[in-house]
């Protein structure tokens, strides 16, 4: 007895030591390199006290566990906190347009997937997707190596249809720390432009499942690049865009354009900003209009808070 005694002293003072914080029914595996994977239900625990601990939005981690309201869980109970899918490339996909597909930072995905710049993949091939608590993107951090020059303004959106006013916080200048990626220039200043002139019909709201904003316009009105860099995809694979352009502009901003008419640009062009890049198309429920998004780090966010006022 005393020996044991020793022992389990001895082990807790190599963990304390080493600054290893224990957490009960955490569980890890081998694919996640060592991030914790699963929890194991503990006595006194509940889904809102789990998802809590981990960050986690108690109806997402409902969702990736099928657990429907009153959301009931049990004592010895395993949750799934970062689920994996495997989806199989298809013709047109690109690892961006994957990565955009399902929420994610390429780097990230071809990180999980040990693939290296310039991030080529093939039809068949199988791609491992962990997939992310939908939390807010955070835009500003004190913490990050982000420059950026922000104003609050009222802005109006002109077209042939009219205007809507919009209050912003303007970050037209973003700065990102410098991460390799096959040679493109990671730590570019961004400079955002709009992408087509219109009415501002839809706003951001990603509760709503709006992740970007719509301008409407005419059918066959130009679309143009928001900034310079390189289309990463261009095609009409993925499923609510229509005819879309996703161009990386650094390591970490892509901007994308859906519901587009015609295609202008093909994948592993460079545009510069400004450059006409489709023609805007038309939806059944909103008529003409540009679908426009920016993607930080794979996230959506707030393209108004970044558009300069015009």
């Amino acid at each position: 007895m005393a020996y044991r005694l020793l022992f389990a002293l001895a082990l807790f003072s190599i963990l304390s030591g080493c600054g290893v914080m224990v957490i009960p029914g955490a569980e890890q595996n081998s694919w996640s390199r060592g991030s914790i994977t699963h929890h194991r239900v503990q006595k006194g625990e509940t889904l809102y006290s789990i998802a809590y601990r981990y960050g986690v939005e108690y109806r997402t981690l409902a969702g990736w566990n099928k657990i429907r309201s009153p959301y009931r869980i049990f004592i010895g109970q395993r949750l799934t906190l970062k689920p994996q899918i495997i989806h199989r490339v298809k013709k047109k996909e690109t690892l961006y347009s994957i990565a955009f597909r399902y929420g994610v930072d390429f780097r990230s995905l071809a990180k999980i997937n040990r693939i290296k710049p310039p991030y080529r993949i093939f039809i068949g091939d199988n791609i491992t997707v962990i997939l992310q608590a939908n939390r807010p993107s955070r835009v500003v951090s004190t913490k990050s190596r982000t420059t950026e020059s922000t104003r609050t303004t009222a802005a109006r959106v002109t077209g042939p249809t009219g205007s809507k006013t919009v209050t912003r916080t303007s970050k037209s200048q973003t700065r990102t720390k410098t991460v390799s990626n096959g040679g493109y220039s990671s730590n570019r200043k961004v400079f955002w432009g709009w992408p087509a002139r219109g009415k501002l019909v839809t706003t951001f709201s990603p509760k709503d499942h709006r992740k970007g904003i719509d301008i409407r316009g005419k059918v066959g009105n130009k679309v143009i690049a928001a900034d310079s860099g390189d289309v990463v995809y261009s095609g009409n694979g993925l499923l609510g865009y229509g005819n879309l352009i996703i161009i990386r502009h650094n390591s970490s901003y892509l901007s994308a354009y859906g519901h587009n008419r015609k295609l202008l640009v093909k994948e592993g062009t460079k545009v510069k900003k400004g450059q006409k890049i489709a023609e805007m198309g038309r939806t059944r429920k909103k008529g003409a209009i540009l679908h426009f998004e920016i993607r930080r780090n794979g996230k959506p966010v707030n393209p108004i808070r970044y558009l300069p006022r015009l």
